[in-house]
């Protein structure tokens, strides 16, 4: 297995001074966000500044790739399929193939009780068969992250969404630390399950504590403390012969805490589990 770091690990830092930090601290690859791209939420982009977008985006694989990372994927930020109309998307399939990046994570479809799980489910396959259309037009592979609170958030979900799609068009992110808050399918049975969609992994941890109204809610915390037992879901990706990459999703405090703890001491933990 190798190991990436998503973007915004390095706060308050340029684009060239994140990379080079990513890549000293020992990762093998990276997943972009929006920026350095643009800043704020994904958003609606006009056909005026997509030439703008794709030079700088063709401008920093250049830069990537010069220091040694590998793009694993583009995840803008809330690019979320029940926020935006069908043509929205395709221009980031755009920025994706100029990033040469290799998949485009899509937020999955937010449950609405007030539709219903069938209604939803039929639109969103209806929308997700013209992304991957887009995708393979771009020749980018569309990825749905497991989370709570989407159609997809478990791995039965995901695979219900996708086992009418080509795995090369579409796969999925197992993220067990969402996992366990929607309430998890054993590790080894669901990456069974998902089999070819696994694209790559993302890694962090949390646990439920009661809060100020006495009831329970989650809380990030340190890999090794948490209700993901990371050992075992290692064993697991094993087990199934998985050998992509393992994300490091780190989602605390980044600018309090020292990045020497999450960037090369969560990678030295993930590691030793190997």
């Amino acid at each position: 297995m190798k190991f990436a770091a998503v973007y915004s690990l390095v706060p308050d830092s340029s684009f060239e001074e994140t990379i080079k930090r990513i890549k000293r601290a020992g990762y093998d690859g990276i997943e972009i966000s929006q920026p350095p791209l643009f800043e704020g939420r994904a958003r609606p982009l006009e056909e005026k500044e997509m030439k703008g977008l794709c030079e700088r985006a063709r401008a920093c694989a250049e830069f990537v790739k010069k220091e040694g990372l590998e793009f694993i994927g583009f995840a803008p930020g809330y690019f979320c399929l029940s926020y935006f109309d069908d043509a929205v998307f395709e221009n980031y399939y755009r920025l994706a193939q100029a990033l040469g990046a290799p998949s485009l994570k899509v937020f999955g479809t937010l449950y609405d009780p007030k539709k219903g799980y069938r209604e939803q489910f039929k639109e969103n396959q209806r929308k997700l068969g013209v992304l991957l259309g887009y995708g393979e037009k771009y020749g980018v592979r569309s990825l749905l992250e497991l989370h709570f609170g989407t159609l997809n958030e478990s791995c039965s979900g995901a695979y219900l969404v996708c086992k009418d799609f080509d795995p090369k068009l579409i796969g999925v992110i197992p993220d067990p630390q969402n996992m366990v808050i929607a309430g998890k399918e054993t590790w080894r049975m669901g990456l069974e399950i998902l089999g070819s969609y696994i694209a790559y992994v993302h890694w962090k941890n949390s646990l439920f504590k009661k809060g100020a109204d006495n009831q329970w809610e989650w809380q990030l915390c340190d890999m090794d403390e948490g209700l993901v037992n990371w050992k075992d879901f290692v064993q697991s990706l094993q087990a199934v012969g998985f050998t992509g990459y393992l994300c490091n999703e780190y989602r605390g405090d980044t600018k309090n805490t020292p990045s020497e703890r999450y960037l090369e001491g969560d990678l030295n933990y993930m590691k030793s589990l190997l």
